[in-house]
């Protein structure tokens, strides 16, 4: 079911993209929702992919819910889903994950975390943060998030620490100018 007015998280290209979903939901729409409620989370992707309304959106957030299915709406694991049936957790990524095949939430986070659309998204934003708000946010595939990126992955020891003192070294901190 398409979203009237409500917050979205998507991968846009390579990186994260938060926004608000513009489209009205229609009749047919409420009429799928209820038929679905009984289906399985597979099916109603699916049945998503199915709809071009729905793909264009769906292609690059469903593989992260169906990934994390084996937990419940308070992040208990479970192996059944509402309706009693196994749960399979097994997705391909979008295209921002090189369409890399998971299973389940732990293959999930080891895929996100050793990703290095992953790595340059957190820095792209780390940089973001700590430049004035005259500044745009720097390229994905700029200079700066590039050298934080390079440094970070050249580095023996890659923790959040690190990427966080790479942003902190990064020449474009150093050489930032504040509007008067």
């Amino acid at each position: 079911m398409r979203l009237r007015q409500r917050q979205w998280v998507g991968w846009g290209g390579n990186l994260p993209v938060i926004g608000r979903a513009q489209a009205a939901i229609v009749p047919e729409e409420v009429a799928l929702a209820k038929a679905s409620a009984t289906w399985t989370q597979r099916a109603q992707v699916e049945q998503r992919m199915a709809l071009p309304e729905c793909a264009g959106c769906h292609v690059r957030i469903d593989a992260f819910s169906l990934a994390l299915e084996n937990y419940d709406i308070i992040g208990r694991f479970r192996t059944q889903g509402d309706q009693g049936q196994p749960i399979d957790a097994s997705a391909t990524l979008p295209a921002a994950f090189n369409y890399h095949t998971v299973n389940g939430g732990v293959d999930l986070s080891r895929t996100i975390a050793q990703s290095h659309t992953y790595t340059a998204c957190l820095a792209q934003s780390f940089l973001h943060d700590g430049l004035p708000s005259i500044y745009p946010p720097p390229a994905l595939d700029g200079c700066a998030v590039t050298d934080v990126t390079a440094r970070f992955a050249a580095s023996p020891d890659q923790t959040f620490s690190t990427l966080i003192r790479e942003v902190a070294l990064s020449p474009v901190l150093r050489r930032r100018i504040v509007a008067q």
